[in-house]
């Protein structure tokens, strides 16, 4: 969705724009004075804050976890992502993350392969980083450190309280 809004205002004559659509930002082009975009990710820990911005152009930031929409039922919380091997929701405590963010130029991609590696899990999830080295993503585990591809090594920062958390390249 946010690919077709983006081609419409692009044909439209903007040059620079950014907005959101769901769990995904589009940008287009850079900020007006030719700075780039700051996205933020949303503490998924359930603070007001951000964990990390990272600075883009000409892209979309797509991320996913269970932090915003879920229910609590006798202290158990279920998130809206579900495993399709099980038909239940997906859990940080067997998956290891908390929230996965991928950086694209084709939104669609981003939106699919956000929610993919969630659902993947810390390990599967690197290992498939590992190997299609042209994916950009965030990861932030539930040990509360980050697993950042290289592509992202220059323009992802993390912030406020996050600012010194462990970070792993690959």
């Amino acid at each position: 969705m946010s690919d077709r809004v983006g081609e419409s205002l692009k044909k439209s004559g903007v040059e620079n724009a950014l907005f959101t659509i769901g769990g995904s930002v589009r940008t287009i082009g850079t900020k007006p004075d030719g700075s780039l975009w700051k996205v933020g990710i949303a503490d998924p820990n359930g603070g007001q804050g951000y964990v990390g911005v990272i600075s883009v152009s000409d892209t979309t930031v797509s991320t996913s976890g269970i932090y915003e929409r879920y229910f609590e039922k006798d202290g158990t919380v279920y998130g809206h992502i579900l495993d399709p091997k099980t038909g239940t929701p997906a859990d940080p405590a067997k998956t290891g993350i908390l929230s996965t963010t991928v950086v694209s130029a084709d939104g669609t991609l981003c939106d699919a392969l956000s929610t993919a590696l969630f659902v993947m899990g810390r390990d599967r999830a690197t290992a498939y980083l590992e190997k299609h080295k042209d994916i950009d993503a965030v990861l932030i585990t539930t040990d509360g450190s980050f697993i950042v591809t290289g592509g992202l090594a220059d323009s992802f920062k993390t912030t406020g309280s996050y600012k010194g958390t462990p970070i792993t390249y690959i």
